[in-house]
């Protein structure tokens, strides 16, 4: 929203599902309609007059978001006469597709839940799109920047806690990264740059680190120095805490009141929590698994259409530690 009337675009609507999730919108010259895009009548009212939208819909709660309602905003569009539509995909559908990949590469097993249903929700975005309807998806890296949940506080909330460590060599795949102002600008440029009636880019930063660059990167930019070296290997320390939860599991399904005991006494909820976030904060054996890899995310395609992210990753860095001392995100987790 920031970006589009940055670049001076008229009549600018923002689809919020509730009028209290507009809060940052609201110094912008744009208009804020709530709209559910599992709801056709609502997505009727946020559509009429509208040229352009601009499809970054997704529950974290319902897994139908990212089909059925595509599919739902995909009429709605058609039926108030629309004119481009663009949609946020995902690498994830590329699967375990390595080495250099392009908007052509064959996806390659295995392909998680999230990536199979971005693929379905594409391949409604190809059907739809004709001479009427220009549609444009968009599959973005790793999205990274201030008020970021995965890429950027949860790792900010890891460096805190003294969590995240040195991963050594089970880090040194590619953290194919991009800043959120560089992805803003991409989906502004779609919106006003000539396109065939249905296109797809890949969204990817100017640089590739690794992921031992990146996490040690934005931790001195919190000036916490350097990551630590780790005591245990990635794969040890996550293989302990599955250990530890299937033994928690156990327990409490054999004594079934002791969790309402524990959860009575303030001092034992307080361990409880605190281990809970021991558990929780180190990387998963998925991440772990994932930090290994090396593919990148070839952007020639969008540098076709005149479109280059230029954020560095020091820059991207700066603003994201610069963020976190404002927000009180480092003051929490105990600095």
């Amino acid at each position: 929203m920031e970006e589009l009337c940055r670049r001076g675009a008229t009549s600018v609507r923002a689809g919020v599902t509730k009028s209290g999730n507009a809060a940052r919108v609201g110094g912008l010259p744009a208009e804020v309609v709530v709209c559910d895009i599992m709801d056709p009548q609502s997505l009727d009212r946020a559509m009429r007059g509208i040229e352009v939208v601009i499809h970054c819909g997704y529950s974290r709660f319902d897994d139908r978001t990212i089909v059925h309602g595509t599919r739902l905003v995909l009429e709605s569009a058609i039926r108030h006469g629309v004119k481009r539509l663009i949609y946020l995909s995902s690498v994830a559908v590329y699967g375990g597709a390595l080495g250099q990949v392009d908007e052509e590469t064959i996806p390659v097993s295995p392909i998680g839940a999230y990536g199979l249903g971005k693929q379905e929700a594409e391949e409604q975005c190809r059907a739809a799109a004709g001479r009427t309807l220009s549609v444009a998806v968009v599959r973005p890296a790793l999205v990274y920047g201030p008020f970021g949940e995965h890429w950027t506080t949860t790792y900010i909330r890891r460096i805190v806690s003294g969590h995240l460590t040195r991963l050594g060599s089970a880090g040194e795949g590619y953290a194919n990264l991009i800043y959120v102002q560089d992805l803003a600008r991409l989906l502004a440029h779609l919106s006003v740059v000539e396109l065939r009636h249905f296109s797809v880019f890949n969204a990817n930063g100017p640089e590739i680190p690794t992921f031992n660059e990146y996490f040690d990167r934005l931790s001195q930019a919190l000036g916490r120095g350097p990551l630590a070296e780790m005591r245990a290997s990635p794969a040890e320390v996550s293989s302990l805490h599955r250990n530890i939860r299937a033994f928690g599991k156990f327990v409490i399904k054999k004594t079934p009141g002791l969790f309402g005991m524990l959860n009575r006494n303030q001092s034992l909820r307080s361990l409880l929590r605190g281990a809970e976030n021991a558990m929780r904060l180190p990387p998963n054996a998925g991440e772990i698994e994932y930090f290994g890899t090396k593919v990148v995310f070839s952007t020639a395609r969008s540098r076709s259409i005149g479109f280059e992210s230029r954020v560095s990753l020091d820059e991207g860095l700066s603003a994201c530690a610069d963020w976190a001392r404002t927000s009180g995100l480092l003051r929490t987790q105990g600095s």
